[in-house]
């Protein structure tokens, strides 16, 4: 390190190697971080240290003015309210992500179990080490040799996803994107294109709003977003009040009673999955004034699809930045790997209809084998718990 970048960032630089280096790092888990600093470039690994220049191959990237990080790491500044500025921007493997975020947090937070700074669910050190991984994959491989033939097509990108998951390493580290899973050579982008699934959803649309009511009048009761139906009314651990979910479809199964209550929105699901890998779909219920702060659900080879049902005005989606706005009758796409936001800013509440599906970039083996592997492996794995 030369003197002048020395003398301009030492201090800080010192600090947060000692944060790292404090650490107690996972053999299944061992980053390469690179700091983007003001114009300079600096990469910490735990076998390698400090280093100037740009790391070669890293798993999370950090962008920050050096300002900022003096007082982050003076506890002068909240990192979620930085993060809104794009002043702290992140990006790469979700659990690196979501350890390094711990350097950031106050002394009495920093415990054995880890939160990130962007409302992650807290982060437990029960990991599969790098053999354990080998061994669930290990698993899976017969069921994917089943796949290929049957399908008549190879697997490869899928078989060196898993293997890129063994070894802990990702293709690419977008600022702004977690993942938990790299589908190496997957177009990702934030926002993708609604017209295929509104094409399906749209000319339902009185149907499935007039269902919808049912969520709001009483007759059924959704439970806060990761909650329990025989609680509805308690928030989940690290979920807002007033954010509920209701799904038909969780972790590709149908569930049949909830179903019959919503034929309509069945039989639209039910077109849909004719040509989609569903993982969740249902309902979205947000109360007034709530605003659900950043946020990343890490799933690159998913797309969430969410269409308005009951929407007053002010209700809106913000991914990597960009802020849209939620219609009646109207579809918006986005890749939930991505940093993401919502707020309803009116007088009532907003009700979606919610799809989590497969990228249709992928084929359909690779889709299945996707399901396969995300049935197979801990929940939260490949796609987050829902």
């Amino acid at each position: 390190m030369d003197s002048t970048t020395k003398q301009h960032l030492g201090p800080a630089l010192d600090r947060i190697r000692t944060l790292l280096a404090d650490m107690i790092w996972l053999e299944s888990m061992m980053p390469v971080y690179h700091f983007q600093i003001d114009d300079a470039d600096f990469g910490w690994s735990p076998h390698s240290g400090l280093t100037l220049g740009r790391p070669a191959s890293p798993t999370c990237v950090v962008h920050i003015p050096s300002q900022t990080l003096r007082e982050l790491l003076a506890g002068n500044q909240d990192p979620r309210s930085l993060q809104r500025q794009d002043k702290l921007q992140l990006g790469g493997l979700l659990s690196d992500a979501v350890a390094l975020s711990k350097i950031f947090l106050p002394e009495d937070q920093k415990i054995a179990r880890w939160k990130s700074l962007l409302s992650e669910p807290e982060f437990s050190l029960r990991m599969w080490s790098t053999d354990g991984r080998r061994l669930q994959v290990e698993r899976i491989l017969p069921a994917l040799d089943r796949l290929e033939q049957a399908h008549g097509e190879s697997l490869a990108r899928v078989r060196n996803a898993l293997a890129a998951w063994i070894d802990h390493r990702i293709s690419t580290c977008r600022l702004n994107q977690w993942v938990r899973f790299d589908f190496e050579g997957l177009a990702v982008e934030p926002w993708e294109d609604p017209a295929a699934m509104d094409a399906i959803v749209a000319p339902a649309f009185p149907a499935l709003r007039a269902e919808s009511i049912a969520l709001l009048d009483g007759r059924v009761r959704a439970p806060h977003y990761g909650g329990s139906e025989s609680d509805p009314d308690t928030p989940a651990p690290n979920q807002p009040f007033g954010w509920r979910s209701y799904n038909i479809i969780e972790h590709f199964e149908w569930k049949h009673e909830r179903a019959a209550l919503f034929p309509e929105t069945s039989a639209v699901l039910g077109a849909l999955a004719q040509t989609n890998t569903i993982a969740h779909a249902g309902f979205l219920i947000m109360d007034p004034g709530l605003v659900l702060p950043p946020h990343c659900d890490g799933a690159n080879w998913m797309l969430s699809y969410q269409f308005g049902l009951i929407v007053p005005d002010g209700c809106y989606l913000e991914v990597d930045g960009e802020r849209r706005y939620h219609r009646e009758g109207q579809g918006l796409v986005f890749n939930d790997s991505f940093v993401h936001s919502a707020g309803n800013e009116s007088a009532g509440p907003r009700v979606l209809l919610a799809i989590l599906h497969a990228n249709p970039a992928l084929s359909s083996a690779e889709r299945l084998a996707m399901m396969e592997v995300a049935n197979r492996l801990q929940t939260g794995a490949m796609v987050y718990a829902k």
